[in-house]
């Protein structure tokens, strides 16, 4: 196989620091710095040339001379992007600051130079003025968001806040015509500074022989429709780490929860199902982070308050972010991964579970993976999630044949051998056609 130099753009990369066990993760932990960091390891073990281009703000290491960190095989360079701003419309005004082009951004991608691009997501804006088509892009979309989609996120936020300040607890999705809070921002700005320009680039890297793909068969679909593609694009599955695995649950049912305390996560909900099910031990891996100079949308609060108000609840352990292998070891033995996002793309954490014969419990079903290996909570409300998950632990069996559904899955659809080798067949293809 050729070996290529790869270079990955992304809005996040999964660091580390130095700790009593060896590296443990630092300050960034979403699921697209996790995804990129897999990939991009895995090409670097197979002998390419492999560098990351992050926002600086994003990454949890010091860097060498402020220029760039090695971290098995892979280069991470940094960029300055932008002054952190408030949560509520972070987006929307990340969108505005970078329609221009960053001349620091711009600047690292001249210094590296590149054989290909893959970009994780959606890119940055100012990734568009510069790229002109002379060097091949992968685009793998993760999860674009549509109007509902950002309408939601800002409802969703607006009542997460306040719940330190005697807000309500829980979250009821509202119908989609019910869900807008100002629609200037949302057809203006998220017009003006996602879909259109996003529309124009994507379809540009169509016609200059670049790749378009999906992280899902909905995703796919809803990118065509989306940014009115002329072709739906493929679907390339993210991948994951199949390890053999001696399926030994634990004693008594217990649920882990596994993601950031934040508004589409709803960690509220989950506490509220837990307290509703003193049966059952629930596991919660994961914390807040926080982006933000306004102390009132600091979802650190959130945490802290939720954590004091459910200080009584018994069957409830808080592991905050923990080594890989400790998360993975709790994943597999767990009866079951619960999820209790209003919404989601694919999300790492099903491969994961998937992977380690975990059933899951969600009320987002991409691509129907929670119906072939899981419990569908029919409903967005704490009284359905609870009782799902009670007819659920008496019937662990049930649970132990959709783990091994899972798995099945997983090595089919996402074994990361087979995943990454359909990269290298790509970027193949694209440097050949180009």
């Amino acid at each position: 196989m050729t070996k290529y130099k790869v270079v990955f753009i992304c809005s996040e990369y999964f660091g580390f620091k130095p700790g009593k066990n060896g590296l443990v993760p630092s300050r960034v932990h979403g699921g697209f710095g996790y995804l990129t960091r897999t990939k991009a390891e895995f090409l670097a073990k197979k002998g390419h040339e492999v560098y990351v281009v992050v926002p600086d703000e994003n990454y949890g290491l010091q860097l060498n001379d402020g220029k760039y960190e090695e971290i098995n095989g892979v280069v991470i360079r940094t960029y300055k992007s932008r002054e952190k701003t408030g949560k509520l419309y972070k987006m929307l005004l990340d969108q505005i600051s970078m329609r221009k082009p960053n001349d620091n951004f711009i600047r690292v991608l001249s210094e590296l130079g590149a054989d290909i691009y893959e970009l994780e997501d959606i890119p940055p804006l100012t990734f568009m003025s510069a790229f002109d088509g002379r060097i091949p892009a992968l685009t793998v979309l993760q999860d674009p968001f549509d109007y509902y989609d950002i309408n939601l996120l800002m409802h969703s936020e607006s009542n997460f806040i306040k719940i330190p300040n005697k807000g309500k607890l829980g979250y009821k999705i509202p119908r989609s015509n019910k869900v807008i809070l100002n629609r200037f921002i949302i057809d203006h700005f998220h017009k003006k500074n996602y879909i259109d320009p996003l529309t124009d680039f994507l379809n540009n890297v169509l016609n200059k022989g670049s790749m378009i793909s999906g992280e899902a068969d909905f995703i796919s679909d809803k990118s065509k429709r989306l940014f009115k593609l002329t072709e739906r694009p493929s679907t390339l599955r993210n991948p994951i780490r199949i390890d053999s695995v001696d399926v030994k649950k634990y004693d008594s049912p217990t649920i882990c929860w596994v993601a950031r305390w934040d508004p589409q996560k709803r960690p509220d909900v989950a506490l509220l199902v837990a307290k509703k099910l003193p049966e059952v031990n629930f596991v919660f891996v994961g914390t807040a982070t926080n982006n933000s100079v306004n102390p009132k949308r600091n979802y650190m609060v959130v945490e802290s308050y939720l954590k004091s108000r459910f200080s009584d609840l018994k069957n409830v352990k808080y592991l905050g972010f923990i080594p890989e292998d400790e998360k993975r070891e709790i994943i597999s033995r767990s009866w079951a991964l619960l999820n209790t996002s209003i919404r989601e793309g694919l999300p790492i954490t099903f491969l994961e579970a998937l992977s380690l014969s975990t059933p899951l419990i969600s009320y987002v079903n991409p691509d129907n993976y929670v119906g072939m290996a899981g419990l569908w909570v029919p409903k967005y409300d704490v009284d359905t999630f609870v009782e799902v998950i009670r007819n659920g632990v008496k019937n662990p069996e049930l649970l132990l044949e959709y783990g091994k559904t899972g798995r099945k899955i997983s090595e089919q659809n996402h074994d990361i051998n087979k995943i990454m080798s359909q990269h290298e067949e790509i970027y193949n293809k694209l440097l050949h056609n180009k």
